[in-house]
This record gives structure tokens, sequence and C-alpha cells, in this order.
């Protein structure tokens, strides 16, 4: 799918046929329901605690330069899946461990603010300046410009959580 065409599919510019949707849920490796939502008239979300703890965790997909697809270490739980037009996309993050030969940087074009619950994380974010290394615990928080190449990992063995909200300034998420 070319950009502009993806463009046109997030602001519902275009329809998709179900060939083009099932060939995206397969490429995505999610159900295809994940991607058809309930209803486009509803006005407020709730996820309760045990829905979005028991929900399967999807496994954060990446574009390598070359244009394959490949995993990132950490696992996302929506925590809004179904609420249509939204500008902002809450997750629970279970941040794990990476070591440092398999550090996998990513950036998209969205603001990152992301609350640490449980464990220690460190965020390592290539800025103009140079790269920036902070370690963040239980209850600290971080706001940053995700078009920066950056990574979260948990600094021990065991994985961290946190909350995670994109924000996207130009267009529904």
């Amino acid at each position: 799918i070319s950009p502009a065409t993806l463009s046109e599919i997030e602001n519902n510019k275009l329809v998709l046929n179900v060939d083009r949707l099932v060939a995206i849920s397969e490429a995505l490796g999610v159900a295809l329901e994940v991607l058809l939502p309930r209803s486009s008239s509803r006005h407020f979300e709730i996820v309760r605690r045990d829905d979005v703890q028991l929900s399967p965790a999807a496994p954060l997909k990446v574009v390598e330069p070359g244009g394959s697809l490949i995993s990132y270490h950490n696992l996302l739980r929506p925590m809004a899946p179904t609420f249509i037009g939204k500008h902002m996309e809450p997750f629970l993050i279970q941040v794990k461990p990476a070591l440092a030969e398999s550090l996998q940087f990513i950036c998209h074009h969205h603001d990152e603010f992301f609350f640490v619950l449980k464990g220690e994380v460190e965020c390592l974010l290539k800025t103009p300046d140079g790269l920036v290394t902070e370690r963040l615990g239980p209850g600290d928080s971080m706001y940053f410009w995700s078009y920066l190449p950056h990574c979260i990992r948990s600094t021990t063995a065991q994985p961290a959580q946190c909350i995670h909200l994109l924000h996207a300034a130009h267009g529904a998420t």
C-alpha cells in the first residue's frame, strides 16, 4: 500500500474492499475483527482492568528500511481499541529487557508520553545533540517527540509495565 493510499484509509477517504482488509490483517498479524470497529456512534469507551490485563498482548511490528516487518521487543495492550476518531492512543505496555547488541530504535509521527507503573525502564533517545539515556522508575514519566528514534527497555530481567499515550496532532489514530 502506498503512503497516499494508507493516508486515505486512515482518514476515512477510501473504503477498503474485503481482499485488501484481509491482506492488511495478515500482514500485521492481527485478527480481522481487530480492524473492524464495533460502532462508530459511541461517545465514550470504558475498558475495565480485567479486560486490558487479560487481553492478548499485541507484538509491535516495525518496518525496516528495506520495507520488511520485524517484531519489536515490547508488547502492547490497547486501552481504547474501539473508540472511533480518536487523536490519542493509550496502551498498557509490557516493557521487556533488550540486550545492547539487539536494540531496535523506532520512530513515528506522534507525540509520546509514558508513565512507569512497575519496574524500571531505560529510554534511549537519538536527539540532534546525540544519544540521551534516561532511567525511570515507578511514578516517573517522560514526554518526547516520537519522530526521534527511540528505544524503551526494562533495566532488569523482569518486564516493566507502563502506560503509553500516543498523540497524533495531524489526524485520528
